[in-house]
């Protein structure tokens, strides 16, 4: 028992020491992988995939910087991992050597199909000869000398993938970049070919080499196979097998129990694994936080967000970004802003998107931002200036187009920024900077003398008001349209000319003074100038006429001159109206007038106009023509300076101008229109803001360019009584800062003291919808409706921008101020059902109060 017991013991022991010597070899096997791994770094199996970790990304493949032509570029993106990648959301950019330019090659939408495992998608330059297997393309080339692209998703300040080449210096790369290849030649990722691309170790000059033979393939080729089945090849080649020898090792290793210990170090070696599957995920998981900034808003909304907010917009460079000290300005079609780079650079002409932080800069709402967060999209179109006057140049204008013609009022003053003149048309003077990079010869820009220019609008207030600085900077010469030197010499003579005449006809006045009692009750200075003067037309008629043509016209002043500016007034007879523009000799015209006109069709910011150079025949006065209502949508060239009325919602909050105009927009759910409040006109604008609902009467003007003759409509109301606040929204309804939306509105004109009744404004005349025509006549101006104006109107709602009125059947008229197309519809009282405004029939005129049939029943 004893010796057995030994035996039984020795046993034992000899069996632990085997297990620790197979212990020992299966530790020292497992440390030994990672160095073999690392002495063979691209392995391959029989079929020659690739034995790395697969790279679980898209990334790009193959690139060709040109060939026999420049253009013949493409840029191949393959998907390595065993799954399908989508492309939805991504873009493709271009980024200059160094870095100072990013533009957006190609993007995809939502719904975009995704990259099938293996599979490829292919973007070539448009005018290259990669263009008709391309799955896109893009415009402008990439630089053979050096460059990166980078797949990202859309706005994102990281890479998915990129590529850098040749003198390429900017972040938008991996490591080192790779070598610029030759012309006709390729960059293609490893290990290539039927092998796929799929080795991504971070280092461009790593990943890639040089093929003289580019082998572009689209979605539509075949897919190569995907790395996954050789993950599967890589565990069959460990030394999982190495349990054989054990048998051989069980008696010598008695002694190597020892080395046991080493287990302790070894550990340290399979951390070395894990590690290296950690930067294959980080590009996928890095860029999403980016998506916040991606979705670019109207510029118009961005400027109106606190300082420090960052957003994205999308506009078209006017100017490149070094054009002032307060950079460069980028406009959509809603507004404009200044952007100002830390680094890089755009030039002027290119479409953006820009990301940045809303700030005020001397007053100047301008996006910081840096070169990384603006994406060049490509070429833009630069819109038409805006014709304006000097006296409107303010908030409204600023980082926009615009158009002057003015005299200049002062002497040139040297600015840090340039060269400062102060240019006046009458309605406010204006400073006009010349930067030294224009290259604008000032040499005749004197006092006194006559510009016509184009400029981008800015502002720089030192003052600290917000409300003063602004000026207008021409880029270079030709936005200088027209100089005319001051004409002072050629007014002098003139006078003395005419009195030498007067000496001749002074006999015949003597002889006529006998008709002179029976010709006093009619025109008498009609018949005298009829010789010259072509026959009577009516104003339409006039307004078909070609520019240049002499003109000779009646009608009744409905705005006289003094209130747009010192020459600008407005007639009116039955068939149409039309501008006036008064020379100095012509004199003034009041309103209610009735005049007899000769002068020239011309045009001015869009619109037909008269040119009157001696003063017009006064007849007598007369009641102003039949105010139409139209809605606010349909304003057009066919009621151009015509006396209108509308009824809507403000829609955006009041602008002031350094002249003291103030403009703003209404919007009746047809579409908004542009209304004009000049300083001269005396209306007080203080209880009007965004969601006020308002009656306007006044002429329809318009300021626009000959690219785009039917925009830029306004009204212009003219006095106190051509604006009338009927509701504004209560403090308590809706939310928004009274931005549109649902809201109660409550009455501030009280009527006569009752509770909930409104004092309706007097508004005469016809209504007419977008079917109709222009108004003829109609009954006289309905003074006594106001006191006949239904005695309850309920609440009411904001709805779709559209003032809903609910009132008694009996009340049409004022029930169809809610009946014009876009607006919620109304009751069956007012004479026109839903269908009927869903269907987009005609509808008929509707009649005015007056002439409207009180229905049966209460």
């Amino acid at each position: 028992m004893h010796v057995s017991g030994i035996t039984s013991l020795q046993l034992r022991a000899s069996t632990r020491i085997a297990l620790a010597a197979l212990l020992s070899l299966l530790i020292s096997l497992l440390a030994l992988g990672p160095a073999i791994a690392q002495l063979a770094p691209v392995a391959t199996t029989s079929d020659g995939s690739s034995t790395l970790d697969p790279v679980a990304h898209l990334v790009v493949s193959e690139l060709v910087t040109g060939a026999t032509s420049a253009s013949d570029e493409f840029i191949e993106i393959y998907n390595p991992s065993p799954d399908a990648l989508p492309l939805e959301g991504l873009e493709l950019i271009y980024v200059s050597a160094s870095g100072a330019t990013v533009t957006r090659k190609t993007a995809w939408a939502a719904g975009a199909p995704s990259i099938a495992p293996g599979a490829h998608s292919l973007v070539a330059n448009a005018a290259g000869a990669y263009a008709p297997l391309a799955d896109a393309t893009y415009a402008n080339g990439l630089a053979a000398t050096g460059g990166s692209v980078a797949l990202r998703i859309q706005g994102a300040t990281t890479a998915i993938d990129a590529l850098g080449w040749g003198n390429a210096t900017s972040t938008w790369l991996e490591g080192t970049p790779a070598p610029a290849p030759p012309a006709g030649s390729s960059l293609e990722r490893l290990p290539g070919g039927a092998a796929g691309s799929g080795q991504d170790t971070n280092d461009n000059l790593a990943d890639f080499v040089v093929r003289a033979t580019p082998d572009p393939q689209n979605a539509a080729a075949e897919p190569i196979g995907s790395p996954s089945p050789s993950i599967s090849a890589t565990p069959s080649a460990s030394p999982t097998l190495a349990p054989t020898p054990s048998p051989s090792v069980t008696a010598t290793p008695a002694p190597t129990a020892s080395p046991t210990p080493t287990a302790s170090p070894t550990p340290t070696a399979s951390p070395t694994p894990t590690a290296s599957p950690t930067p294959t995920p980080t590009p996928s998981v890095t860029p999403s936080p980016t998506p916040t900034p991606v979705l670019p808003i109207p510029i118009a909304d961005a400027r109106q967000l606190p300082d420090g907010t960052v957003v994205s917009v999308d506009g078209l460079a006017l100017t490149a970004s070094d054009f002032a000290d307060g950079g460069g300005c980028v406009v959509d079609e809603t507004a404009g802003i200044a952007v100002l780079l830390s680094d890089g650079a755009f030039e002027r002409g290119e479409q953006l998107l820009v990301t940045g932080s809303v700030d005020g800069r001397y007053a100047q709402r301008t996006l910081r931002s840096s070169a990384a967060d603006v994406t060049a999209l490509g070429d833009g179109s630069e819109p038409p200036a805006q014709i304006t006057t000097t006296g409107a140049i303010g908030e409204e204008t600023e980082c926009e187009l615009v158009q002057l013609s003015a005299a200049i009022v002062s002497s040139p003053t040297t600015l840090t920024s340039g060269i400062a003149f102060d240019v006046d048309d009458g309605s406010g003077a204006v400073r006009v900077l010349v930067a030294p990079g224009t290259g604008i010869d000032l040499t005749d820009w004197v006092r006194g003398a006559h510009l016509t220019l184009v400029g981008v609008a800015g502002q720089r207030d030192s003052s600290g008001t917000g409300v003063a600085g602004y000026r207008v900077m021409p880029r270079d010469s030709a936005d200088i349209l027209d100089l005319e030197q001051p004409s002072t010499p050629t007014p002098s003579p003139s006078p003395s000319t005419t009195p030498t005449a007067s000496p001749s006809p002074s006999a015949s006045p003597t002889a006529s003074a006998t008709a002179s009692p029976s010709a006093t009750a009619s025109p008498s200075v009609t018949p005298t100038p009829s010789p010259s003067n072509p026959p009577t037309i009516t104003i339409r008629a006039a307004r078909a006429l070609a520019t240049g043509s002499a003109v000779h016209v009646r009608g009744i002043v409905t705005m006289g001159n003094g209130i747009v500016d010192a020459p600008t007034a407005v007639i009116q007879d039955s068939s149409a109206a039309i501008l006036l523009r008064l020379g100095d000799s012509a004199g003034t015209l009041r309103r209610g007038t009735l005049v007899d006109v000769v002068g020239t069709r011309s045009t001015k910011s869009g619109m037909l106009t008269i040119r009157v150079d001696r003063p017009p025949t006064v007849i007598g006065t007369a009641a102003e023509p039949a105010v139409v209502g139209v809605p606010t949508g349909v304003a057009g060239e066919r009621l151009e300076a015509q006396l209108l009325i509308v009824h809507g919602i403000v829609t955006s909050k009041p602008v002031r101008s350094t002249a003291g105009n103030v403009a703003f927009s209404v919007d009746d759910g047809s579409g908004p229109l542009r209304v004009t409040v000049f300083s001269a006109s005396g209306i007080g604008t203080a209880g009007l803001d965004r969601g006020t609902s308002v009656v306007l009467r006044g002429v329809l003007g318009q300021q626009t360019t000959g690219q785009q003759p039917d925009r830029g409509y306004r009204l212009w109301p003219r006095d106190s009584a051509d604006l009338q606040v009927l509701a504004a929204i209560s403090s308590a309804a809706g939310t928004g800062g009274g931005a549109i939306g649902s809201g109660v509105i409550r009455d501030v004109n009280a009527a006569s003291g009752a509770s909930g009744q409104a004092a309706l404004p007097d508004l005469g005349g016809e209504v007419e919808d977008a079917a109709s025509g222009s108004g003829g006549a109609s009954t006289s101006a309905n003074g006594g409706d106001t006191a006949h104006a239904p005695g309850r109107w309920r609440r009411a709602r904001l709805r779709r921008g559209t003032h809903r009125s609910f009132c008694s059947r009996p009340w049409r008229y004022w029930c169809s101020l809610a009946c014009w197309p876009g607006g919620p519809g109304h009751s069956a009282g007012c004479g026109r059902s839903r269908s009927a405004w869903r269907s987009g029939r005609p509808s008929q005129r509707l009649r005015p109060a007056a002439s409207i049939r009180r229905p049966p029943g209460p």
